[in-house]
């Protein structure tokens, strides 16, 4: 069982390159996303105009205010997609596990009310410019009676999160008395023995 509050701070919250896809992000992703974004939106209109036979003075009103939505809806997703960057972490304190994206979400593994595993395919490169290969990423999820956090059992560079954290959580998950907690807790100290039993 974990004591104390000291805070661990888990890999899984950790974003590999996370300074330079901030900085692609910024300087070319984002201004091109919300430029194109509100050409797209101007043109949709005049067309909808040119259809529909809408005057020219109404069709350019019209037109500004479809870029302008486009625009704007395009720089929120591009600042959320930076904000998720530069905040994204996960960590433990005591019994409680905090996930952060954006939001944080967190639980208290004292009063969980279920807790269970699941794996997800994602697409991984294993060396930089390699073709993607699909790879099963399995997830800790935990639910108590305001919110449920899923946790990614991987690190930055795509390897399973190190023994030494799988124990810890092994430990952490063992304080739910809910259904699912005792097997993900034998399943992470078998992980942390051997990473071969994932695929078992």
């Amino acid at each position: 069982m974990v004591t104390g509050e000291q805070r661990r701070t888990l890999s899984s919250g950790e974003v590999r390159g996370r300074a330079m896809k901030i900085f692609w992000w910024v300087i070319v992703i984002g201004p091109v996303l919300t430029v194109v974004s509100g050409v797209v939106g101007a043109f949709v209109v005049v067309v909808i105009g040119d259809v529909t036979d809408m005057s020219e003075s109404a069709t350019s009103g019209w037109a500004a205010v479809g870029a302008a939505i486009l625009f704007l809806a395009a720089a929120a997703f591009v600042v959320y997609q930076i904000l998720a960057l530069a905040m994204s972490a996960a960590w433990l304190e005591g019994s409680r596990l905090t996930v952060r994206r954006v939001r944080a979400r967190t639980v208290d593994l004292a009063s969980a009310r279920a807790v269970s595993l699941s794996a997800h395919t994602e697409a991984q490169r294993p060396l930089r410019g390699a073709v993607s290969v699909p790879v099963r990423t399995p997830y800790l999820s935990i639910a108590d009676d305001a919110t449920t956090v899923h946790l990614r059992l991987r690190g930055p560079h795509g390897g399973l999160l190190p023994p030494e954290e799988m124990r810890v959580l092994a430990d952490v998950v063992s304080v739910a008395r809910c259904p699912g907690a005792e097997d993900a807790a034998s399943w992470f100290r078998a992980v942390a023995a051997d990473p071969r039993t994932l695929f078992s």
